[in-house]
């Protein structure tokens, strides 16, 4: 076993899931007993070409910060069975540290999660004369979307408040592309006419005319109202009717999740630690070997709501492309 992925239940019904003996008890009593139960192995996750398990630390999310010493048992018996790395799902990733001190490489997912993004937007919007807009690029990974959008539609918009490293990217980007964005100070009523609108200044969406266009947003504030197009965070679908992350149906999880399946394929354990460190070559290989592994994009979460596209598409559109894939960043 090159990896391993960890979930935690969301309920007490999914405590008493595998566990005959706590399926007669009251409530309070799995909720009292649940200080006793040590992480179990839920079963081999079976995709072709990376196998790997999957175990899950019998803890309900509000008991997490209170059970540190078995979080640390967990990452020893999963270190234990074999696992070189582990990919914690999204109520656990803030234990990374405890599993990395432990000896396991643990991924953020970072990379993953601006692949998955860059194709749900591309095969959402099919067709020519795209537009594109990027707002507050100057934050990761925005440089690097910029660049890739740059070669794949017809407008590019670089949107923000500071004009001055805006400028400077739109330089690059000309030089590295040959496409010559446009830059502008924050405009609403751009928005109305962009096919695809990457995100990362934390809009609230809710208020403002998006028109047809499709929205990547990493971040947002829970206080924010909501948008249909949005999407915060992309799913991935594998061939199995195991419950991978706790709060998600059987077979789907969180691209950052995914990531660790990837790179548990590499001997390369220095991995990006936030988008701040994505570059475009990983991106794009990342992507190349979900196309390989047959990993398909699923759905969406759309502000903590989870959405399924009506059918399943891969990464075709994404990887293929013959790009100079160096390092990219905000030049200063």
């Amino acid at each position: 076993m090159n990896y391993a992925l960890l979930r935690c239940p969301h309920s007490l019904e999914q405590i008493r899931t595998g566990r005959p003996l706590l399926r007669w008890m009251p409530k309070n009593w799995v909720a009292g007993l649940t200080r006793f139960l040590k992480a179990t192995n839920a079963g081999p996750i079976g995709l072709s070409g990376a196998q790997g398990w999957l175990w899950e630390l019998p803890v309900l999310p509000d008991q997490l910060d209170r059970c540190r010493k078995r979080t640390i048992q967990a990452a020893k018996k999963i270190q234990g069975a074999g696992a070189k790395c582990v990919g914690l799902e999204a109520g656990l990733r803030h234990l990374a540290p405890v599993f990395a001190q432990q000896g396991l490489a643990v991924s953020q997912g970072a990379a993953f999660q601006v692949a998955t993004a860059l194709s749900a937007l591309l095969m959402a919007c099919n067709g020519e004369n795209l537009r594109g807009v990027v707002i507050n690029p100057i934050q990761a990974p925005g440089a690097v979307c910029a660049r890739f959008l740059a070669s794949r539609v017809r407008h590019l918009t670089l949107m923000g408040n500071f004009l001055p490293p805006l400028e400077r990217l739109a330089n690059k980007l000309l030089l590295t592309t040959g496409t010559a964005p446009v830059v502008t100070r924050f405009n609403p009523e751009l928005l109305a006419a962009a096919d695809i609108i990457i995100d990362l200044a934390c809009s609230d969406f809710s208020s403002l005319p998006l028109g047809k266009a499709v929205v990547w947003q990493p971040f947002f504030r829970p206080d924010h109202g909501s948008a249909d197009m949005v999407i915060n965070e992309l799913l991935i679908s594998l061939d199995t009717d195991l419950v991978l992350e706790g709060d998600l149906p059987p077979g789907l999880l969180r691209a950052a999740t995914a990531e660790t399946i990837l790179r548990s394929l590499e001997s390369e354990r220095v991995w990006p630690r936030d988008f701040a460190e994505v570059t475009l070559d990983q991106v794009l290989r990342l992507a190349s070997m979900a196309k390989v592994l047959q990993m398909t994009i699923a759905g969406y979460i759309n502000y903590r709501k989870v959405c399924l596209f009506p059918h399943q598409f891969g990464f075709d559109k994404l990887v293929g492309a013959d790009y100079n894939c160096g390092k990219f960043s905000v030049p200063r």
